[in-house]
């Protein structure tokens, strides 16, 4: 694991995490514009394994398993995996893993992944998209969420670099650093790793 990450310090901190798990559901651009289409992106979960990428405070758990989804977790914190332990424990399978190194699962396990704003924190997709194609089934889906480009672009940004960005988180009294990067990185990152784009969706507010 690499403790020089982007965010690993904060997403490793204790008190962050507590308070991330307590303020999760009250975060309105979770709740009513990111969550709310991807779910809208899944058929029927009965008996399908999923792969919660980087499932932080494990708000799409409960939906999960609601549908009869049979979950797996992986995430880079040891603080935020422990929390997500405590409230499903046998329910799911959960292991301490980097989206950036080779993850421990065998070929074609999965008929979905599912990782929701998580890749904003990951210079380089490629590494990351090509196990995601591993691990996934013949014909399974990946379903992701990140920001969009014009979200954090300024004056001083080139659109069509990828560039680190920062966010003021300030009821977590922190600033928050992410890439953005241009929509033909997005679809060059997707056409490289050998997926097929299925479905795009913009949310509106």
């Amino acid at each position: 694991m690499n403790s020089d990450d982007l965010t690993y310090k904060i997403y490793s901190d204790p008190n962050f995490v507590n308070k991330f798990f307590q303020q999760t559901k009250n975060i309105y651009n979770t709740n009513f514009y990111d969550r709310t289409e991807t779910l809208k992106l899944f058929d029927n979960l009965q008996g399908k394994k999923v792969l919660d990428a980087g499932c932080g405070s494990g708000v799409y758990l409960e939906w999960l398993l609601e549908k009869e989804a049979l979950p797996t977790v992986v995430d880079y914190s040891l603080a935020m995996l422990e929390q997500v332990k405590a409230k499903y424990l046998n329910k799911i399978r959960l292991y301490h893993a980097d989206l950036r190194e080779k993850l421990t699962f065998i070929d074609e396990e999965f008929d979905y992944i599912l990782c929701a704003m998580v890749l904003l924190h990951i210079k380089d997709w490629n590494k990351t998209f090509k196990e995601f194609n591993r691990i996934l089934k013949n014909n399974g889906i990946l379903i992701f969420s990140t920001v969009h480009p014009f979200a954090d672009i300024s004056d001083e940004n080139n659109y069509f670099d990828i560039e680190q960005v920062e966010e003021a988180w300030d009821f977590y009294n922190i600033t928050m650093p992410s890439y953005r990067r241009p929509l033909e990185e997005i679809f060059k990152t997707i056409k490289e790793t050998g997926f097929t784009i299925l479905d795009l969706i913009e949310p509106k507010p």
